[in-house]
């Protein structure tokens, strides 16, 4: 065998050893069974209600709760249950018992009552094991307040030390959830207050803040159980309570912020979703009123029974999943902190996924579900990427309990349902590293341009002065879990009854996916070497409304060229005019205005409709490319619009290099709700790009202009206002807006991205990653322009549904590459002229000179760089492509300077 050979043979083998990294091979990834948990041998006496609770990684300790007779009576002689705990060494790969000890009567703590990791929570400043304990958890609505109480256990020597009482200390309310803080060393709890005859506040209650019924988040002192504050949360419905195990309340390691997830009835209003409350750690009662709280709502359904949902939280991310168990949408819903913006969601393959886990060193989240009459399955899913991917399903025991880690081994402990064994898997997935960033400024070597560089450019401009976006469209009305249990018009469902009435009425069955309406709408301005192109139209629909409407529009008139007495003639051409009359009348009026030139200037003519115009230019013997449209009325959900308009302009500058100009305003935004009402005058976006291939030459701005706003509340007082004309605080005017739309309506805020390299190839304006990613998940929106506001009228269920308003919408993109070439590979014509382009005199780059007239040269340039680039359809491409060149080049180089060589060597031969 040659050396060639052997030397090929083993690259391949280290390059597929690399692949499979280390551990186990691609056949042994995934869930594998270690075996079972050893149990007490008390617990034979009493068995299914015993339950790990809680796993102490930095202790390489694991507790198990179990109720066990031991030897005491009461009264009559009947045998008393006392609450146990078995603590775990977890050094073994099948953890043994160290410590077994009794540590409740029935009377101090209900053993068959569940504890979790939302009711546990291990103090190690202290050394105790803090336990939540209440006799219900959630208590059925309409019972009193049970005895509620902080349990203390010594860890050292496992026996209990008293304990805060919580009905004392907080009356009048429930609380299902506790976490603690070493950060500020407090004790956090979610609740709920509950409600008491005659309605009010308890009698007792020392401050009078807690209101008779609602979310209430509290801070005791975890040296003393002192209560810090109070907090009552209106935004949040129903805290989000588990199986009887209590709530999941985390609070950040990253920032002063409690999370904690919320859900709503089956009736309107509410909105599920998770708070967030920025919180200080030194807080007082008086402090803690007027601690920011933000609501991100989210669809789902969390209910059956039981209030069943679950949550977990990521530490290290402020990731928080919020598992939901629709029948039509189960899986888990997942917000990212760091982003303030839902990330992803994990489909479950059904309904029963009751159960979950999370590994904090890692970031593996784990789904369990037990389906009726088959295996057992957990999901598990890289919980840190970005977006979140779908994961990998494993058949396991039927999970009956939650999912437990122990992170350094990687091993995973939980009840298997219908059956006493607690059993053990251990996880050999691998992680995938985090993708790098690109690195645009590859496309230029930043040297000035000659006869031998090779330039590349691309202008990109798209957006629109409004959008609204239907999300979930008719789906959202007729395909969700309140069909099952809502009674219909007739012997039918509600949804049946709406689709039945929805094909009546448009005489198709209209698809149940998402709705646009596009107003003052650009959907692509672009200049490249070879090309120029723009877009405009007033008003459209998305293809799938447009595609039904001209259906409709078709049957309609087929129905008339069909009926027997449509016209007089034998022929039936009265019918037939009836119909082609009705079609003309019917057509869409706003019809697109498109240009392209390849070579000659193209100017369409405008297209004007009722209530709006667009038009459109393109130039390539000037690099240059013009759009603009505008449109108005819009009203519907209690948003109107007055005028929406979007205007672009585009040119290749021999100083700024590839620069863009943009605006986009949007007049007259009126908004009502039974909180209250709100006018905007005028909501606007102006956004610049330039780049030029050196150093420093990338340049970029975004501005955002809210105007004229007031706000008033029910009774129609004004609670907020600022002039007519003058640019507001926006943040404040948000503020007040939302406080008086509650949670029917909400404004938002998108942040813009913008991006300018070092080396001047690459100058963007687009949506802020948070915000994109977040619109995906949610809104199914995978535009990338970037909103000056966004409106969402929320009426979500099980599945989506929502109203979305995006107004004065950017998104833009200057692009310049100079490549140099050898001096033996000329590739454009033979002069290395390279095209310039006249630019009208006034240009101006924020903070930067002004540009004026330079008259045009003759367009030489490289054919193949020409053809190349006209491909380039986003930045993206336009990179890639770009390290084509480079590679493509290089390779002709190499091989120019290989043939020279060689001839030399020949010569001197």
């Amino acid at each position: 065998m040659s050396r060639k050979v052997v030397a090929l043979l083993v690259a391949v083998f280290i390059a597929g050893a690399a692949l499979r990294g280390p551990g186990a091979s691609a056949a042994e990834e995934g869930l594998q069974p270690v075996g079972k948990l050893p149990l007490p041998k008390k617990a034979e006496l009493i068995l299914g209600t015993h339950e790990v609770f809680y796993v102490d990684e930095p202790a390489r300790r694991m507790y198990l709760k179990y109720p066990a007779y031991d030897g005491m009576t009461d009264f009559r002689g009947d045998p008393i249950l006392s609450f146990r705990v078995a603590e775990y060494d977890l050094t073994s790969t099948t953890p043994s018992i160290r410590r077994d000890v009794h540590l409740f009567s029935s009377e101090q703590m209900n053993p068959i009552n569940s504890l979790s990791p939302y009711s546990v929570a291990v103090e190690r400043k202290r050394n105790r094991l803090l336990m939540l304990n209440s006799n219900c958890n959630p208590c059925p609505e309409g019972d009193a307040p049970s005895p509620a109480r902080v349990e203390i256990v010594d860890l050292a020597t496992m026996t209990p030390i008293g304990g805060y009482d919580l009905l004392r200390q907080v009356p009048g309310v429930q609380l299902y959830g506790m976490t603690y803080s070493p950060e500020d060393d407090r004790l956090y709890f979610v609740g709920e207050t509950n409600p008491i005859p005659g309605g009010g506040v308890q009698d007792n209650n020392p401050s009078g803040a807690i209101p008779a019924t609602g979310t209430v988040a509290v801070a005791l002192e975890a040296a003393t159980g002192e209560v810090a504050w109070v907090r009552p949360v209106p935004e949040c419905q129903i805290p989000l309570a588990t199986k009887n195990v209590g709530a999941l309340i985390a609070r950040s390691t990253r920032a002063s912020q409690l999370y904690f997830a919320c859900i709503r009835p089956f009736v309107y209003p509410g909105e599920s979703g998770i708070v967030r409350m920025t919180i200080a750690p030194d807080a007082g009662r008086t402090d803690a009123l007027n601690f920011p709280v933000e609501y991100f709502p989210i669809s789902g359904t969390y209910t059956k029974s039981l209030i069943d949902g679950i949550s977990a939280f990521d530490y290290r991310t402020d990731r928080f999943f919020m598992q939901s168990l629709s029948t039509t949408t189960p899986g888990s819903w997942v917000f990212d902190g760091r982003l303030s913006a839902w990330a992803g969601f994990v489909g479950a393959p059904d309904s029963s996924n009751e159960w979950l886990g999370f590994d904090q060193t890692n970031g593996r989240y784990y789904m369990g579900g037990n389906p009726a009459g088959e295996p057992g399955y957990i999901l598990s899913v890289d919980g840190r990427a970005i977006p979140v991917p779908q994961g990998r399903v494993a058949e396991v025991s039927p999970v009956g309990g939650f999912i437990h880690v122990d992170a350094p081994t990687r091993r995973l402990f939980f009840k298997v349902a219908g059956h006493d064994d607690i059993v053990i898997y251990r996880d050999t997935s691998r992680i995938a590293p985090a993708p790098e960033p690109l690195d645009y400024d590859v496309l230029t070597a930043d040297i000035p341009e000659g006869p031998h560089t090779l330039t590349t450019f691309a202008g990109s401009v798209n957006g629109f002065g409004a959008r609204m976006i239907f999300v979930g469209g008719t789906g959202g009305i007729v395909n969700n879990d309140i069909c099952a249990q809502v009674g219909g018009f007739s012997e039918g469902n509600v949804c049946d009854d709406i689709r039945g009435a929805l094909k009546q009425v448009f005489n198709v069955s209209p698809s149940t996916g998402d709705r646009d309406l596009l107003v003052a709408w650009v959907p692509s301005a672009d200049i490249r070497n070879v090309g120029v192109a723009s877009a405009s139209q007033a008003l459209t629909f998305d293809q799938t409304t447009d595609g039904e409407y001209h259906a409709i529009v078709k049957s309609m008139a087929d129905r008339l060229r069909g009926e027997e007495d449509a016209g007089s003639s034998e022929d039936g051409s009265v019918g037939d005019q009836a119909a082609d009359e009705l079609e003309a009348r019917l057509q869409w009026p706003h019809r697109p205005v498109l240009c392209l030139d390849s070579g000659e200037r193209s100017e369409p003519d405008p297209a004007a409709g009722p209530g709006g115009s667009a038009k459109a230019s393109c130039d390539l013997s000037k690099a240059e490319a013009e759009s603009s449209a505008e449109f108005g009325f819009v009203s519907m959900e209690g948003v109107s619009i007055g005028r929406a308009t979007f205007e672009t302009r585009m040119v290749k500058d021999p100083r700024a290099g590839v620069l863009t100009e943009t605006t986009s305003i949007v007049r007259g935004i009126e908004l009502s709700s039974p909180g209250g009402s709100v006018v905007i005058k005028r909501v606007a976006a102006r956004a610049v790009t330039a780049a030029r291939g050196r150093t420093g030459t990338a340049k970029v701005s975004w501005e955002r202009f809210v105007e004229g706003v007031v706000v008033k509340d029910a009774a129609g007082a004004v609670v907020f206002e600022c002039a007519a004309g003058k640019e507001c605080d926006q943040q404040v005017a948000v503020a007040a807006i939302n406080d008086v739309l509650k949670t029917r309506i909400r404004v938002f805020l998108p942040d813009a991205e913008l991006v300018a390299t070092p080396k001047g190839a690459f100058a963007s304006v687009q949506e802020a990653a948070g915000n994109a990613l977040n619109d995906s998940v949610v809104n199914n929106d995978t535009s990338a322009a970037a909103p000056a506001l966004e409106i969402v009228v929320y009426n979500d269920t099980s599945d989506k549904s929502r109203l979305v308003f995006q107004l004065a919408a950017i998104q833009a993109s200057s692009i310049y590459g100079i490549t140099g070439l050898p001096d033996d590979l000329p590739l454009d014509g033979g002069d290395g002229a390279l095209p310039t382009v006249v630019v009208q005199p006034g240009i101006t780059l924020p903070g930067e000179i002004r540009y004026v007239t330079v008259p045009a040269q003759s367009a030489g340039g490289s054919r193949l760089a020409q053809a190349a680039v006209f491909f380039i359809r986003s930045p993206k491409d336009a990179f890639l492509l770009g390290l084509m060149i480079l590679i493509f080049v290089g390779a002709v180089a190499a091989a120019s300077r290989r043939s020279a060589l060689m001839s030399q060597i020949g010569q001197g031969g």
